[in-house]
């Protein structure tokens, strides 16, 4: 994951130690910004209804759900339902 961020222009800041059995990761980007298109959502933060499978009204076909217990779920251009 850490050289698909540096292939995209980001630059790590720190990163867990391997064999736990969690991760986590600081990126920055390093980049020239790029303006978000008119009327274009770059992500969306979802309950954990959304992150548990419910369906999402008005999201993008087969969006991406994230199951994270206890936490809300990001689906990206897509809506909360």
């Amino acid at each position: 994951i850490c050289d698909w961020f540096a292939a995209g222009g980001f630059e790590l800041l720190g990163v867990s130690e391997p064999g736990t059995r969690w991760g986590v990761g600081a990126h920055r980007f390093a980049g020239a910004p790029v303006p978000l298109p008119a009327g274009q959502r770059m992500f969306t933060f979802a309950g954990h209804d959304v992150a548990r499978g419910s369906a999402v009204a008005g999201g993008p076909p087969g969006g991406r759900r994230v199951d994270a217990p206890g936490a809300g779920g990001l689906v990206p251009g897509g809506r909360p339902g």
